[in-house]
């Protein structure tokens, strides 16, 4: 069984945030993930990626142009066989 449960490290001890459904005494393995830093202990940059938008540039591109929603499909069904 592998679950992910959040804790807090305090003097030593880990405190969970809620109980497992362990009965007492068992062994466990423990993996700490430290959420904001790399395996090497550098800031981890904010998950939050921004794309450029990207009807927008083609846009700038291409003016008012309607370009196919899929350029390779709609060249394939053009060629002749």
């Amino acid at each position: 069984m592998t679950t992910t449960v959040h804790a807090t490290y305090d003097e030593g001890v880990l405190k969970l945030r809620r109980h497992l459904p362990l009965p007492p005494q068992s062994a466990v393995l423990v993996t700490v993930e430290m959420p904001g830093l790399a395996v090497n202990g550098d800031p981890v940059a904010p998950d939050a990626v921004t794309w450029p938008d990207v009807s927008a540039r083609l846009r700038e591109l291409y003016g008012a142009t309607v370009l196919p929603e899929n350029p390779v499909l709609a060249a394939r069904n053009d060629e002749r066989f």
